[in-house]
């Protein structure tokens, strides 16, 4: 499963700014991918996306979504995304980490970013 994200604000376009990429298997998804340019984190385009993510896993019939955070040197600013979202913490390794989310009773969390597909 695959999803992208642009933005478009009253300061211009901001272009594809987005991308995540999950792996189907069973019930579950895992993340193998979430990226997101720095200039949009903590703008809520972050919401918006995994809003997203989850209404297409909702339609896949999967019930939990798992995150994998490994930590670098350039992600420190979304060690803490996977815990925003509502994700569980399953375990840990170090720095690195692994999160879930059943997502059976998920709420959305956008309030301000206008979808379209």
């Amino acid at each position: 499963m695959r999803i992208y994200g642009k933005l478009t604000d009253k300061f211009g376009d901001n272009g594809l700014i987005a991308i995540s990429i999950g792996r189907i298997e069973q019930s579950v998804c895992h993340i193998d991918l979430w990226l997101m340019s720095c200039r949009v984190i903590e703008r809520d385009m972050e919401f918006a996306m995994l809003d997203e993510f989850v209404r297409q896993c909702k339609e896949k019939e999967i019930t939990e979504i798992i995150g994998y955070y490994y930590k670098s040197a350039k992600n420190n600013m979304v060690s803490k995304l996977y815990e925003k979202f509502g994700f569980a913490l399953s375990e840990k390794n170090g720095d690195d980490s692994v999160w879930k989310l059943d997502i059976n009773n998920y709420t959305n969390q956008n309030q301000y970013i206008g979808i379209q597909k």
